[in-house]
């Protein structure tokens, strides 16, 4: 039956068909209102346990996923001080040989550089000259009382004309002393000098010193609050986008470099190693190449420790990693020279294809097609230049991972705390849409909804109201017989009914 013969099914009119079938549609929701607020209820609750219980599954896996996420975090970071700490060690370990290796050395010139300036300073002493001993006789002569006698005014003439020569002699015997302590004491001033210049050099490098190992300290400090548990500074992760972009296009780069040295061996590699042209080895040969220079600048960089993708280089011994240094060095070295060599035996490859040509085509005089050397010296500037900053690959890739690491968990764990936000309000909604759901579908039900309200309302006014209740009463105590008791006989008794 189609849909417009079920809706006419009742009459003829389409309206009156219609108001039929929301009637007995209405009367059955009326009637099934107990079971569907019961399923209302139960798939609200269904649906809200659910949600509450993906939330927790997934705050769950948030909070393990974060404690794992703050071990990388700490382990980057503990890498990181280490690599700082160690770089901070060997500085001051070669500042103190290189500065403080001569220590004893200069602290003997200074000693020696101080004696001199002593005994210079003690000669420089003002050394008063000593009395003459006639001074004595003199003085006793002076002191003597005057007498008449002239040859005591003689004597003391004499005496008096000794006394201006000796002062005399005196006064340039000092003035000689005393210019040669004053070049004495110009003497001094270079020495003076040479020791405050050790002095002040000493002075800087301890200072150095001091403040290299100051930030020693604190990395030290910054790293055993990381062993014990720290946080890491959040620094880390925003600095790994910065990270992740440049080492990104670092890779970038290098991919391109590998792309220009492919194509530019792989041409003369095919006229190296021959072949058909469709089923040529040279480009896997060109490939393995790229690869064993991968290969050699990766064992360099982890035998040096400036790379740590490979924990098993960390593990080995100083001879070890030598070895491991050595092989890779002379991996690169060999294809460096193998690749610069190719690109550049490129034009004579093309010449002499040309010159075979034009053999096959029978020129009468065959010459030697000319070499362009200024493209020759290009590709072998190109091909030895190109594989250089390949062999440095695992810095940038390392710090790529890291960041990607870093960076993708962060992210994820947004994700996942969006996540368990939306579950939450999720359960929360499909609580408060049972009341609202319900709400609707008495809605729906009005009708039915009012004329019980109306009925209940009637029914409780009747059992509240006696007159009512008592006149309701009243046709059906009409309708019953009264009762005769035993012994009594009605007066429609008939006479055969007596003994």
């Amino acid at each position: 039956m189609p849909f417009e013969g079920l809706i006419g099914f009742w009459a003829d009119s389409l309206s009156l068909s219609i108001g039929i079938w929301v009637v007995i549609l209405m009367t059955l929701a009326y009637g099934a209102r107990a079971w569907a607020h019961r399923l209302i209820h139960e798939t609200a609750r269904f649906t809200s346990l659910l949600a509450r219980y993906m939330a927790r599954a997934v705050r769950r896996a948030t909070v393990r996923l974060r404690r794992w996420y703050l071990r990388y975090l700490r382990g980057v970071e503990a890498r990181r001080l280490e690599g700082r700490v160690e770089r901070v060690y060997r500085d001051i370990h070669g500042r103190v040989n290189r500065d403080l290796g001569g220590f004893p050395a200069l602290q003997q010139r200074i000693h020696r550089h101080i004696d001199a300036l002593e005994h210079d300073y003690h000669s420089a002493h003002d050394q008063v000259p000593e009395e003459p001993g006639w001074m004595r006789t003199a003085n006793a002569l002076a002191a003597a009382p005057p007498k008449a006698d002239p040859r005591v005014g003689q004597v003391l003439e004499e005496i008096h004309d000794s006394l201006a020569r000796s002062g005399r002699e005196a006064l340039e015997e000092y003035r000689r002393a005393s210019q040669s302590r004053m070049e004495i004491l110009k003497g001094l001033l270079p020495a003076w000098r040479e020791v405050g210049d050790h002095i002040q050099q000493m002075e800087r490098v301890v200072r150095g010193v001091s403040d290299q190992t100051k930030n020693l300290d604190r990395m030290v400090g910054q790293y055993r609050r990381l062993a014990q548990g720290g946080v890491p500074a959040r620094t880390l992760t925003l600095a790994s986008f910065g990270t992740l972009a440049v080492s990104g296009l670092v890779l970038v780069l290098l991919g391109l470099c590998a792309a220009v040295l492919f194509f530019l061996v792989v041409p003369p590699m095919e006229q190296v190693l021959g072949g058909a042209p469709g089923s040529s080895v040279a480009p896997w040969a060109v490939a393995s190449l790229v690869l064993l220079l991968l290969l050699g600048g990766g064992m360099m960089t982890e035998a040096r420790q400036v790379s740590r993708i490979i924990p098993a280089f960390g593990a080995m011994d100083p001879r070890g990693r030598q070895w491991a240094f050595t092989v890779g060095l002379m991996l690169v070295v060999l294809t460096v020279l193998l690749c610069a060599t190719l690109a550049a035996s490129r034009d004579f490859y093309v010449a002499q294809g040309d010159a075979l040509h034009m053999l096959l085509e029978g020129e009468p005089e065959l010459l030697w097609p000319g070499v362009d050397w200024l493209s020759t010296l290009t590709r072998l500037a190109l091909g030895g230049l190109l594989p250089l900053p390949l062999m440095l690959i695992a810095l940038p890739l390392q710090a790529f991972m890291q960041s990607v690491a870093v960076v993708g968990v962060g992210f994820v764990l947004l994700c996942l705390s969006l996540m368990e936000t939306l579950l939450g309000g999720f359960a929360l909604g499909a609580r408060l849409s049972e009341r609202l759901l319900k709400a609707l579908y008495e809605l729906l039900i009005f009708p039915p909804l009012l004329m019980e309200r109306g009925y209940r309302a009637w029914c409780r006014k009747r059992s509240t109201d006696p007159r009512e209740s008592s006149s309701a009463r009243m046709p059906a105590e009409l309708l019953t017989l009264p009762e005769v008791p035993s012994g009594r006989k009605g007066p429609g008794a008939s006479n055969h009914d007596k003994p």
